[in-house]
């Protein structure tokens, strides 16, 4: 028989009146949005509610760290933090989708933005051979998956090994765009130091120091430290002075992979497709023009070599296990080149029915339905973020109050002297509230 399981969830005062009246519900209800979360349980974030298997947890699914205002700054030391305990009985375990161990939970999510990123589409352009700035004669809109399935195929028939220090040999970083405002010789490591001082101060200024002026001088200094003018129109509106997109986007770089452009079974798979083009058939002597990949400055995404090199045996560990011939029609087939759209009009569901991940040397979090799959067990065992529906109010036992918004309360602070914990701390009480219990959520200050 299957006994109860106690969750617990991380919320602060101006929330707590909400949970112990109607219980938790997803703070947007109707939304459908495909993001992270959506990919892990079928439902997107802002429809599901957040609960873990133990009161301490692992990161990014800590009930202690979201009582205390994690993860957003401004919110820390603001308000009182509560944890939520709920009983959920066997009957209730399918407004269950996902659990998730949290040590795989960043695993989970690379692949995730890989997965979109992969999606995501870039156009070539195809001129004459003795042409390099003329107009184009064709054009095409594929998709960044099908562009690296080429590119390893490329590598395969020219030897290069799938290792960054291979591949960096035939990466070359261009500037994409640089602001006037800004010095035209700025390199990546120069913006990155000045990014992170920048909005290290300005978030530092924003949240603690009450005087505009101050805030201002201090944001004057950054800038004379690093020997930056940012544009008129940055200056001008305070949002973006304080915006990553804005500002970090005021200079970005590519990478280009030489040789690439020469590749002939691109050339002829290219042929296959419909184009963009006043021509009814290209040409034979035409040059293509270069794939070029945007280059974060440190975050490890689309353009960073380490990360090629893992996209690329990504895809080879995908399409290894089948013919070529039926991953080239899949991508004759799916890929709408006439189109501009920003993401491939296939999906992932799509891929995965005519290529099984099953038949892939490929990590769990990639498989689809990844930790959809699970028992009363896995919601017994520690350190697992669980991703559910609306909690109703009769399994909220209550709530424990942990912090007066800055320290942890006294008398759950541990003394380590005599081996204590929080957590541990934490389960007695939830053990408390349980025995105590009687029909109506209660609140242990």
């Amino acid at each position: 028989m299957m006994s109860q399981m106690l969750l617990f969830h991380g919320t602060s005062a101006p929330a707590l009146d909400g949970i112990m009246e109607h219980g938790l519900k997803p703070p947007q209800p109707c939304a459908t949005g495909h993001d992270w979360v959506w990919d892990l349980s079928g439902h997107s974030q802002g429809n599901a509610v957040f609960l873990s298997t133990a009161p301490v947890a692992g990161k990014g699914g800590d009930p202690v760290s979201f009582a205390m205002g994690w993860p957003v700054k401004r919110l820390r030391g603001q308000h009182p933090g509560y944890i939520i305990v709920v009983d959920l009985p066997p009957e209730a375990f399918d407004r269950v989708y996902a659990v998730v161990p949290n040590v795989e939970l960043d695993t989970f999510i690379s692949v995730f933005r890989t997965r979109s990123v992969l999606r995501q589409t870039v156009r070539l352009e195809a001129g004459q051979q003795a042409d390099e700035h003329g107009t184009a004669l064709a054009r095409w809109t594929l998709s960044h998956w099908c562009l690296h399935y080429w590119l390893a195929r490329y590598c395969a028939d020219h030897h290069i090994s799938l290792k960054p220090s291979a591949l960096g040999a035939h990466v070359t970083l261009q500037v994409g765009g640089i602001d006037p405002a800004l010095p035209s010789d700025l390199t990546p490591p120069r913006w990155q130091a000045f990014l992170d001082d920048y909005f290290r101060v300005v978030a530092f200024a924003d949240q603690d120091i009450g005087s505009a002026a101050e805030r201002e001088r201090r944001r004057q200094f950054i800038l004379r430290q690093h020997g930056f003018t940012l544009p008129d129109h940055i200056e001008a509106d305070d949002h973006c002075k304080r915006c990553h997109l804005c500002i970090g986007g005021l200079a970005h770089w590519v990478h280009r992979f030489e040789g690439f452009g020469d590749y002939q079974p691109l050339h002829a798979f290219l042929r296959t497709l419909p184009m963009k083009s006043s021509y009814q058939r290209l040409p034979e002597a035409v040059r293509l023009g270069p794939y070029v990949i945007d280059a974060p400055l440190k975050d490890g995404a689309l353009g960073a070599v380490q990360a090629l090199a893992l996209r690329l045996r990504t895809v080879v560990a995908h399409t290894t296990p089948f013919a070529a011939e039926a991953v080239v029609r899949f991508f004759c087939t799916h890929e709408s080149s006439r189109k501009s759209p920003r993401e491939a009009s296939w999906t992932w569901d799509q891929w995965y029915a005519h290529f099984p991940v099953e038949r892939c040397p490929l990590a769990q979090p990639w498989h689809p339905g990844y930790c959809q799959h699970f028992g009363a067990a896995d919601l017994k065992r520690p350190d697992r973020q669980v991703i559910a529906g609306a909690i109703p109010l009769p399994y909220i036992l209550g709530a424990i109050k942990i912090s007066d918004g800055v320290r942890l309360v006294p008398h759950l602070r541990p003394n380590r002297r005599k081996g204590e914990t929080l957590a541990a701390k934490l389960w007695t009480l939830a053990h408390a509230l349980r025995a105590q219990y009687s029909g109506t959520p209660l609140l242990l200050d």
